[in-house]
């Protein structure tokens, strides 16, 4: 059943990235290189809600199966805000400050959903939520190394879905 549902998302995320590719600088997703680029030519942005947007609609599906007795739409919404988060900052440009509390909001929420499995302290959610917005802010400055993050996300995932099966 799981492989399914990778499968289903997969494929999922292969055909809106070829439809963002495609589309993607009509819509105004392009970010012109300045001194600061790692890239030299015009390049299409944002891309990265399409993965994202893909795991939180397989996702939102397999929790309406019966079977599934632990649907968690929270964790869902978290995601797909982190991923909204990142799609306006790359369409419109979010201000670094504000883009950090809103992911140090994210993270605090999650760790407090998730600690009554970890038994979390209030210092021990702090500590975790401040490394949790850190980890997501690194992985945004990684994204501007195209492909970088993209590859780094995929060897993760395929870890951990290896782990997990």
């Amino acid at each position: 059943m799981m492989v399914s549902w990778l499968v289903i998302c997969l494929s999922f995320s292969t055909l809106l990235l070829a439809l963002f590719g495609r589309y993607g600088a009509s819509l105004g997703f392009v970010d012109y290189p300045r001194e600061t680029s790692a890239h030299t030519s015009p390049t299409v942005v944002g891309a990265g809600i399409v993965p994202v947007l893909s795991i939180v609609i397989v996702l939102w599906f397999g929790n309406l199966l019966p079977e599934n007795p632990y649907p968690d739409w929270l964790i869902l919404l978290l995601i797909a805000s982190l991923a909204i988060i990142g799609l306006i900052d790359d369409w419109l440009g979010v201000s670094p400050i504000i883009r950090f509390v809103l992911y140090l909001i994210a993270s605090a929420a999650l760790t407090y959903h998730s600690s009554g499995s970890m038994e979390l302290t209030w210092p021990g959610i702090c500590f975790v939520s401040i490394l949790v917005a850190w980890c997501i802010n690194l992985f945004n400055f990684m994204d501007g190394l195209d492909g970088f993050a993209t590859t780094q996300a995929m060897l993760v995932a395929v870890g951990l879905g290896l782990l997990a099966h």
